[in-house]
């Protein structure tokens, strides 16, 4: 009925709606709609005299009657699907000439792609590929930063400043705090041309990347690009970081879904990004300390209890921070446990679509079905996918050795009560898979119920 209303009594004679890319042209001949042309194009168009306007009867305003058209708009947007994406410019009537162009545009709203920004924030084998991976599999066109603070914060982003047997953690992301926010948000905003080299690098070097062959070659390490003294060769690299610089820029922003993914920034810096952020969700992913640690030690990296005890106290911080940012901000942040995910990955991966505000259809099943069966190992070990994911999240129980288990409970004590990570009083219970190693906690309970 509104429908009905909307052709009969409203001037709307053409809609013009932008901005929705790859649209095909639809057909209304016989539908009843002969004086209303909807046409999707990429090219915005501005306000136009048109054809000689239909009869109305209305005795509302002139001014009252632009702004039913904008209304009716709406109507015919909304039934044939196409309001998810679109700027629109209206045409009205010969008699509506006397509005000011002014007066006129201010009332028809400029619609843009709404682009969904979501920052996953983690720890060094927590789980992290997979979960950011998952995330981009739905039908909306994703752009994915892979650890584009790697190369800036090369080291552990904390450190430990012991005097005698008393430890304090000295969080060294404070000293950079502000060239990682800059970061953050000129990536989320497609700024790749104001991102340092440092920053850059990450793009060429990692393969999880889409389009790591494109990338490979265009940003070489900061250190090694500041030897060339070729000028040939350097105007020649120049030249293919700019070429770089606009394929990735026009990558970015024709995404409605922005990923980023770090394990080098810890969750005070997320607060202050939220407010000059806009759409930004952070997801908070969390493992059990003894399983990140396990498998730290099979890359043969450092398990000792000073960095076990940096990673709890990183954790618990950054646990306090993420309940404050829920609170100011409700709605844009969540915080994950892996295990969660990676033992019920499709009803986990459902409900983290719904709350980033993302679509899961079939070919996310698909990409989750590919995800179960397939084994292949990532750059140095690092694996985006696995098969049989819930077995794999509690496999170091098998191989951890049970005095290193009592070692990490002892330094880890408040991470467990947030996270619910239970503990085992022997390397019998330790190994009995039948008995489980969480519960479900305030902090957690989002996707662990």
């Amino acid at each position: 009925m509104h429908f009905l209303w909307c052709l009969k009594s409203h001037s709307l004679h053409w809609l013009d709606l932008t901005g929705l890319p790859q649209a095909p042209q639809r057909n209304l001949t016989g539908t009843g709609l002969d004086n209303i042309s909807l046409e999707l194009s990429k090219e915005s168009t501005s306000l136009e005299k048109v054809p000689k306007p239909m009869t109305t009867t209305s005795n509302m305003t002139k001014y009252n009657k632009v702004t039913m058209s904008v209304i009716c708009l709406f109507v015919l947007a909304s039934i044939f699907g196409i309001n998810k994406y679109f700027t629109l410019s209206v045409f009205v009537k010969e008699d509506f000439k006397k509005l000011s162009f002014q007066d006129t545009i201010s009332e028809i709203p400029h619609v843009i792609p709404k682009v969904t920004k979501i920052l996953v924030v983690a720890y060094m084998r927590s789980g992290s590929s997979f979960t950011a991976e998952s995330l981009q599999h739905g039908p909306d066109v994703s752009f994915y930063s892979f650890e584009p603070l790697w190369n800036v914060v090369k080291s552990s982003i904390d450190a430990m400043d012991c005097k005698g047997s008393n430890c304090s953690v000295v969080n060294r992301t404070d000293e950079l705090s502000q060239t990682t926010a800059s970061i953050i948000k000129n990536i989320f905003e497609c700024k790749m041309s104001a991102l340092p080299d440092e920053a850059l690098y990450a793009f060429s070097f990692f393969r999880q990347l889409r389009d790591h062959e494109r990338l490979k070659n265009c940003f070489p390490k900061p250190e090694e690009f500041k030897q060339i003294t070729n000028n040939a060769r350097l105007s020649s690299m120049m030249e293919r970081k700019s070429q770089c610089l606009s394929f990735l820029e026009s990558r970015c922003r024709n995404s409605t879904v922005r990923v980023i993914k770090t394990i080098r920034m810890s969750l005070h810096l997320c607060k202050d990004l939220s407010k000059t952020i806009e759409n930004m969700k952070i997801l908070h992913l969390v493992r059990d300390p003894r399983a990140s640690v396990y498998s730290r030690r099979n890359l043969g990296l450092d398990f000792s209890n000073s960095s076990v005890k940096i990673l709890c106290n990183r954790m618990s911080h950054d646990i306090d921070e993420g309940q404050l940012i829920g609170s100011y901000f409700p709605g844009r942040f969540y915080s994950l446990r892996y295990e969660c995910l990676a033992r019920n990955p499709e009803t986990v991966l459902k409900k983290m679509y719904n709350d980033m505000s993302l679509e899961y259809d079939s070919e996310t099943e698909k990409w989750m079905q590919l995800y179960m069966k397939s084994q292949d190992r990532g750059q140095n070990g690092y694996q985006v996918f696995q098969s049989n994911s819930s077995s794999r999240s509690t496999n170091w129980r098998l191989r951890i050795p049970y005095i290193d288990t009592q070692n990490i409970d002892s330094l880890c004590k408040d991470v467990y009560t947030n996270i619910g990570a239970r503990s085992f009083n022997s390397a019998m219970e330790l190994e009995n898979l039948g008995m489980s190693d969480m519960y479900v906690t305030p902090y957690t309970e989002r996707y662990c119920k």
